[in-house]
């Protein structure tokens, strides 16, 4: 078994595969060989040859911990989230719980839509120090799906005490602090995920739907340019831009965009419309009149 061990850390599958073949062979009711030899199975995704070996395990050993455990784990990968949830629950019965099976448990209770039960596992397993980022997205994203936004943003935080540097952490907290209604902090997250990760588009999409929500139009068009550089493929950026510039009457600067985006996106009917309404406004103001016809720009949402 360590020799089978030794070679599968060293990435040499087959000679691991054959060691641990000719072990079960030898002793066909050795579980442990079949249970490790499952494991190298669904590491390299063959999920047939390793539920063959755990069901001949509990074929012998009903509840078998680590065959029931890995049976669990095929059963959820299959998308089988009952039957993985009732193996799950064999291996909780008769060991109980640590942080490994709450996690897994709770990832199939969130499949299954069991989200107070998916968030009790979780919350059990970040109690006990698991320092994987991904438990606290989870966590986040279901109490988002509950409405708890309160809880989202104290799971959020308290995973920035322990990934400071992550931009996702503080892009997704800045969505949970909109949702309360905290604008100054969501302003302060979105900066930071934007500071982390200048070239994405996400944070300073949010920066200014926020900007022109609260009224703030002229950073929402500082944004919308340093988004349009990061984005030059997006169309509805120069839109927003457009848009922007009209509700603080600004129509000379709002064709002036318009135009340069309508040659940019030659064939765009949102920015063809908006341009055709922005050059009848202006004529029509030149003769002392307001605009007729056409349809006029939107706001930002």
């Amino acid at each position: 078994m360590h020799s089978a061990r030794l070679r599968s850390r060293e990435g040499n599958w087959i000679a691991s595969l054959n060691i641990y073949r000719r072990i079960i062979s030898e002793n066909p009711k050795f579980s442990p060989a079949h249970c490790e030899l499952a494991r190298l199975y669904i590491d390299r995704d063959d999920f047939c040859g390793a539920r063959t070996l755990v069901e001949n395990v509990l074929a012998v050993e009903k509840d078998n911990s680590e065959a029931s455990f890995l049976l669990g784990v095929i059963e959820y990968v299959e998308g089988n989230f009952d039957a993985s949830l009732r193996a799950y629950r064999t291996v909780e019965k008769k060991d109980g719980l640590d942080v490994n099976l709450a996690m897994n448990i709770a990832l199939v209770c969130e499949s299954l839509g069991l989200y107070r039960d998916a968030i009790k596992h979780l919350e059990y397993a970040i109690a006990r120090g698991e320092p994987n980022i991904k438990i606290f997205e989870v966590l986040a994203d279901l109490f988002r799906s509950v409405g708890e936004y309160d809880n989202e943003e104290r799971v959020l935080e308290n995973a920035l005490n322990k990934f400071p540097g992550e931009a996702s952490l503080h892009f997704n907290l800045g969505l949970a602090r909109l949702k309360l209604g905290n604008f100054l902090k969501s302003e302060v997250s979105f900066k930071t995920a934007n500071r982390l990760v200048p070239d994405d588009p996400g944070p300073l999409d949010e920066l200014v739907r926020l900007y022109v929500r609260s009224g703030r139009v002229g950073e929402a068009i500082l944004q919308l340019h340093r988004l349009i550089e990061i984005d030059s493929d997006n169309a509805q950026n120069r839109l927003r831009l457009a848009r922007a510039h009209h509700s603080l009457g600004e129509s000379e600067k709002t064709l002036q965009v318009l135009e340069e985006a309508a040659r940019i996106f030659p064939g765009n009917a949102s920015i063809i419309k908006e341009l055709d309404y922005t050059r009848r406004l202006l004529e029509n103001r030149k003769d002392g009149r307001e605009a007729s016809g056409g349809e006029k720009p939107e706001t930002e949402q």
